[in-house]
């Protein structure tokens, strides 16, 4: 095949991309790979790699995904291509960043920042930005979150990138949702919407769907975020992109699992818990596993919620304080319910722990309330009552005022 031909073909994957058409995209890519190493096109074998990973993590394909990307990167630094090689170590990055492997996904986007500041690429400089904003926010690190993303905007912003742009207001508002700063999180979120809605990015906007349903589920507006649920199981269900639609599903359990119909809740989340065993999905599975651990103990069913539950923690990654923050918080809850006081109270105190230092508003509440509650039954009335003020105090904060009213009536009879 030709130059121009294999040009073609690339640019056809390339648009496939934004609608979802993964599948048609990697024949494409495979077909110029192929072409490319015949004809010894090395730039053309490298844009096929590098094009090709990232539509391999998108499917889930986590392993081959990463093996195509770092190919890409070696490819284009053998060509003395840094933008290349910059470009395909993010998609590494993300590989990375679906695996919680939160330390070395710092480090890859770091790399491809430094690559890209020397040669002055700013949309792969804003990019790799970006990325490290999500590894700050994982960390806990809100401010240095904020500020990675706030210049990720202003680059974006002057090379008038409207997609960048967006991308940039998806993780304020993510940030904002995290400190519980409601408003400020959902004017983000709707402005994030707007764009990819326009440009018909169904990954990114079922990214957005999410955060917002997630938000009404904190402030326990239950058909809020049951709508927006369903609209990111309606984008991500059968478009073959397994992350999003594993997310997708837990969402939609959770939301079950708070107007309390459990079997609906644990069959979502079975599905769930395959797709992320099948494909790798390490940062998805440690919060399927302790949601369904919640599931099994509405049922009735504790050992297998115990055993669901350690599963969850060895599931955390020893760098993401969220994820071990809520794991051991339903560790704890399994713990009450066995009647281990003493390894629920370890438990629960390990959560909070981690969830402060996770920075995470809604969490904390939640750990204080449960904890609050736990210390109530075992008459610590002062202690109990402190972590339920701790509790509502969050509550205020993120405007979840039916979760403020439940408080206040657990104090009113405490």
């Amino acid at each position: 095949m030709t130059e121009a031909g294999l040009e073609r073909l690339l640019s056809r994957a390339q648009a496939f991309e934004p609608s979802a058409h993964y599948d048609e995209a990697l024949q494409d890519l495979e077909t110029v790979l192929r072409d490319a190493r015949r004809a010894g096109l090395a730039a053309f074998e490298a844009a096929a790699l590098l094009h090709r990973g990232r539509l391999l993590r998108i499917k889930g394909e986590l392993d081959t995904a990463e093996e195509s990307a770092r190919a890409g990167a070696s490819v284009f630094a053998s060509l003395g291509d840094k933008g290349g090689q910059a470009r395909a170590l993010l998609v590494v990055a993300e590989v990375l960043s679906d695996r919680a492997s939160m330390v070395e996904f710092e480090q890859v986007s770091r790399e491809a920042m430094v690559l890209s500041q020397q040669i002055r690429d700013p949309s792969a400089e804003a990019r790799s930005l970006t990325l490290l904003a999500v590894a700050y926010l994982y960390q806990g690190r809100l401010d240095q979150s904020a500020l990675a993303t706030q210049q990720a905007l202003e680059i974006y912003s002057a090379i008038q990138d409207s997609r960048g742009i967006a991308t940039t207001q998806l993780m304020l508002g993510r940030v904002e949702q995290t400190r519980g700063n409601v408003g400020a999180a959902l004017r983000s979120l709707q402005a994030a919407s707007e764009v990819f809605g326009k440009l018909g990015e169904q990954r990114a906007l079922s990214s957005v769907f999410l955060n917002v349903g997630q938000i009404y589920l904190e402030q326990r507006d239950i058909e809020a975020a049951r709508v927006f649920a369903e609209r990111g199981v309606g984008l991500t269900g059968g478009s073959g992109d397994s992350a999003m639609y594993s997310r997708s599903l837990l969402l939609r359990a959770q939301v079950d699992l708070e107007l309390g119909v459990f079997e609906s809740a644990i069959a979502e989340l079975r599905q769930a818990e395959i797709i992320c065993r099948e494909h790798g999905l390490t940062s998805v599975a440690p919060e399927v596993y302790r949601t369904l651990a919640q599931a099994l103990l509405g049922v009735g069913q504790v050992e297998e919620a115990r055993e669901t539950a350690e599963r969850a923690v060895e599931n955390a990654s020893s760098d993401d304080p969220y994820s071990l923050g809520t794991t051991n918080l339903v560790r704890a809850l399994v713990n009450e319910r066995i009647g281990d006081a003493g390894e629920a109270e370890r438990s629960f105190r390990t959560a909070l722990g981690y969830l402060q230092k996770a920075n995470e508003t809604f969490e904390l509440g939640w750990g204080h309330s449960t904890f609050g509650s736990f210390l109530l039954s075992r008459g610590l009335r002062q202690e109990g009552l402190g972590e339920l003020l701790l509790a509502r105090g969050a509550f205020v904060h993120l405007q979840a005022y039916a979760r403020v009213l439940a408080i206040d009536a657990e104090i009113a009879n405490a």
